[in-house]
């Protein structure tokens, strides 16, 4: 059996392609109330919601909100350590790959992140690194994930003027062992922004990646402060990704653009779809209520120029059912026609949330009717599950087959649900999560019954069930065959720990294998670091095939929570990553 080994790289504290001139520029006071200020129009904007609406952002955007939140924190921060910060960094910054002991694939999955450096900055706060995707081109693999050490990194490699908190690593080998890169760089022509989270990775060719984020950033003349997706592109494989562009953007006095996800389309690699939620409180459309809306923004050159928005699915959150939306996926077809599903919440469907789908025969092109794909009960207590991890969006992932085999043009969607097991607590429901995959073979026209993809029989001789959450989807593009990754609880009766298991279909999603991947499981304990939003826990895991068709099989990365010991001063989340079949 093939030998993997393992490379992650070390830093001092940031990587290499910074200057030590830069980084040694002394941090000022004026410099943080600056970006105080522009900090403003969010925060206010954040103030404005509901505790129903902000429990509807995504991870990344309640990470975001809470570190401008918590910006005197970081002023703190910032101001004390700018001293020790330059004497450790000493004579200049270098990036050193260390090896590590080769391992087996058949005992564990592979280091993603690399957690030398978590606690560089301390053991309060910078050490995690969670909420993965994943792009597969040739030999060429980029994992992209939420990182709160790359915050730190950022901001004293910029003075805190251009921010990250988005990581990223690479592999040259199909996944058998990756590089991890820092920080995704944020500076454009103006003076401050801030790539904020929810990552995204695609890839058009063995060379070019493209990674989009949540992004702060800001026009002038006038000053205007802007919500927007950014997509940074890549043409070295993802050693290194130029400076953010952003696919859509708006008044970040009364918009939020929430939950970004995007797909290069194979047939023409010039053309990028991007679909994001606007958060809407300019009260134009919905006149007394905010508005929510699935847009799309799309480049026809390789992601250097955005089409203006197209609105593909609205609501205004008003009597008598109060309808949002949020958590889009888009995916291409092999014809080029473009794919969006998205999740409504809304009192007029029959379980009170409902994935929906609609689509275009091509990239610009108008969208379809809207078609309902499956009727969804929420898990655990409708907002966690056991453990404190959020876990409201429901909808995980969609994948299109081009095999060009009997399967071809397939739609698959993931998401994870609680009808097949409910049960009561003193008249408290809890719905015991399971992954559940459905299909389409008319272009979304109509759905089958959804499947259940995890395998274990429920309930347990005690009468409880454990959770199996947040699927993640791919087609191998070579033969058909769906992989599907997931985070499982039935090696512990208490549901409470946690192991990662994928399976693989070979009958176009009607049955599943189920496979451990994680050597042991792990305690689900987050809210440690205090960057993050105490019940942040990553809301999504990419599964990736080779797009160009090279290789079988699957990647998929995921976050295991490593227990506090010797090295490990707090329970600390990393990015590991496992190649199936």
């Amino acid at each position: 059996m093939k030998r993997m080994k393992l490379v992650v790289a070390i830093s001092v504290l940031i990587i290499g392609f910074f200057s030590a001139a830069v980084v040694q520029a002394q941090v000022t006071k004026k410099q943080l109330d600056a970006v105080r200020a522009n900090f403003k129009a969010p925060q206010d904007f954040y103030n404005k919601l509901s505790d129903e609406q902000r429990k509807r952002l995504s991870g990344g955007a309640l990470n975001f909100f809470h570190a401008i939140q918590n910006w005197s924190q970081s002023e703190k921060v910032a101001l004390a350590g700018k001293n020790a910060l330059k004497s450790k960094l000493g004579g200049g910054l270098t990036s050193m790959p260390l090896l590590v002991p080769k391992v087996e694939p058949s005992f564990g999955p592979v280091q993603v992140s690399n957690p030398a450096t978590d606690f560089d900055f301390g053991p309060s706060s910078g050490f995690t690194q969670s909420e993965t995707s994943t792009a597969w081109c040739g030999n060429n693999v980029v994992v992209a994930y939420n990182d709160s050490g790359s915050y730190w990194e950022s901001g004293f490699a910029t003075n805190f003027q251009n921010l990250s908190f988005n990581g990223f690593s690479t592999s040259d080998n199909q996944g058998e062992e990756y590089v991890d890169r820092g920080f995704l760089p944020s500076a454009t022509a103006n003076p401050q922004n801030f790539v904020e989270g929810d990552p995204v990775v695609a890839c058009a060719s063995a060379s070019t990646f493209y990674y989009s984020s949540l992004f702060f950033t800001a026009s002038f003349s006038p000053f205007t402060p802007l919500t927007a997706i950014s997509v940074s592109k890549s043409t070295n494989g993802g050693t290194s990704f130029g400076a953010p562009v952003s696919a859509a953007a708006k008044d970040a006095n009364t918009h939020f653009l929430d939950k970004d996800w995007m797909a290069v389309n194979p047939a023409n690699p010039n053309q990028i779809a991007v679909t994001y939620t606007d958060f809407d409180l300019s009260f134009t459309v919905c006149p007394t209520s905010e508005r929510t809306a699935i847009e799309l923004a799309a480049s026809f050159d390789g992601g250097n120029t955005w089409s203006a928005p197209q609105v593909i699915f609205e609501a205004c959150f008003a009597p008598p059912n109060f309808p949002s939306v949020q958590g889009s996926q888009v995916a291409f077809s092999p014809s080029g026609a473009v794919n969006v599903a998205y999740e409504l919440s809304s009192s007029g469907v029959p379980t009170g949330r409902q994935i929906e789908f609609a689509q275009a025969l091509n990239l610009g092109a108008p969208f379809g009717a809207i078609m309902p794909v499956a009727d969804v009960i929420g898990v655990g207590d409708g907002f966690a599950v056991q453990g404190g991890i959020r876990a409201f969006l429901d909808i995980q992932g969609m994948a299109v087959d081009r095999s060009g085999l009997s399967t071809n043009g397939t739609i698959y969607i993931v998401f994870h649900d609680s009808t097949n097991f409910r049960k009561g607590f003193d008249g408290v429901p809890y719905g015991y999560s399971d992954a559940m995959i459905v299909k389409s073979s008319n272009n979304g026209v109509t759905w089958g019954a959804p499947v259940q993809v995890n395998t274990n029989p429920e309930p347990l001789a005690s009468g409880l069930g454990t959770d199996a959450y947040m699927p993640g989807v791919a087609v191998d593009n070579s033969t058909g065959e769906v992989g599907v990754c997931w985070y499982d609880r039935r090696n512990d009766q208490l549901n409470f720990l946690v192991d990662r298991f994928c399976g693989h279909s070979t009958d176009a999603g009607a049955t599943f294998t189920n496979v451990r991947v994680t050597r042991e499981n792990f305690p689900p304990i987050h809210g440690t670091d205090d960057l993050v939003n105490p019940s942040y826990f990553g809301d999504y895991d990419t599964v990736a095939s080779d797009a160009l068709k090279t290789t079988r099989g699957f990647i998929g990365a995921f976050q295991v929570v490593k227990r506090e010991g010797r090295h490990t001063p707090v329970p600390n989340p990393d990015v590991k990553a496992n190649n199936f079949n």
